[in-house]
């Protein structure tokens, strides 16, 4: 019966996120624009802390990728800026569940950093420098989010069907039929 579910169900393949808040401050409206600041670069404005973000790559992300999720992750959590963004690699496992496959591990790109609300003239100045057309962003990790709940729905689908006929198969070779 393992066997068919075996196949089915992987994991630890999609590009994953954390966020840690720093603050208790309600979300009520979202940005549009999500700005970035790498840890190299000089922040002399004001800010509320929001959160700590970090974002693991999946086996195969581009870093465009990764930067629309860390992006994604401070706008859902109502920030508009991530400060000291940093890029270093970490490894991560994949697999199949119910299976007896070893694990294998990869090697994958993480971005971490510091979400932050800014307020006030540094946000206007901001919008002033990049205009106000809106990125894209949300709208591509979304789209990803959606195709990998199907590509999951359809593993676990193809799993129970593979426990079901296994589970037929054992009554029909016990009942003798």
């Amino acid at each position: 019966m393992a066997q068919g579910l075996s196949s089915c169900i992987t994991y630890g393949e999609a590009t994953q996120s954390q966020f840690a808040s720093l603050n208790s401050t309600p979300c009520l409206d979202r940005s549009e624009n999500v700005f970035l600041f790498f840890e190299e670069e000089d922040i002399n404005f004001e800010y509320e802390k929001v959160g700590l973000l970090e974002v693991d790559g999946g086996r195969y992300a581009r870093l465009q990728e990764l930067l629309d999720e860390l992006k994604y992750k401070a706008w859902s959590n109502c920030a508009n800026a991530v400060l000291f963004v940093k890029q270093s690699t970490t490894v991560r496992e994949s697999g199949t569940t119910f299976s007896d496959e070893q694990e294998e591990l990869y090697s994958t790109t993480r971005l971490s950093g510091l979400a932050v609300k800014l307020n006030g003239e540094a946000l206007q100045e901001l919008q002033n420098l990049q205009g106000l057309n809106k990125d894209n962003f949300v709208s591509r990790v979304e789209d990803r989010k959606q195709k990998e709940q199907r590509q999951t729905g359809a593993e676990v689908a193809g799993g129970i069907i593979g426990v079901i006929l296994g589970i037929v198969l054992l009554i029909t070779i016990y009942s003798g039929v």
